[in-house]
């Protein structure tokens, strides 16, 4: 089984495996014009900014705003806050959650 990680415990430079809600996103254009996806995620212990800089579209149309998703990426630190580096994100359905929560 892998270890889910709560946002509380979210320390720069660690991979993490976990389930949270999506509570916003937004696809928005860097200062060079580039599309990023932009996600906000809660648990029981917080919430943390996620971005997602490549197959935006794609990732985009795997969950909704209100969605469990499952999520793998990086912890870093950018301008003195902590966000995550998202390199897979799905709807989380309950034999995913079951299987690895």
């Amino acid at each position: 089984m892998i270890n889910t990680v709560f946002i509380e415990n979210f320390k720069p430079g660690k991979e993490i495996y976990g389930f949270y809600i999506c509570k916003s996103k937004q696809i928005r254009k860097t200062r060079n014009g580039d599309l990023y996806l932009n996600i906000r995620l809660f648990d029981k212990s917080g919430e943390i900014i996620g971005k997602i800089w490549n197959d935006i579209q794609h990732f985009n149309s795997k969950f909704n705003i209100g969605d469990p998703v499952a999520v793998k990426g990086l912890i870093e630190e950018y301008n003195t806050r902590i966000e995550i580096i998202i390199y897979q994100i799905n709807f989380a359905s309950i034999d995913i959650y079951k299987k690895y929560g």
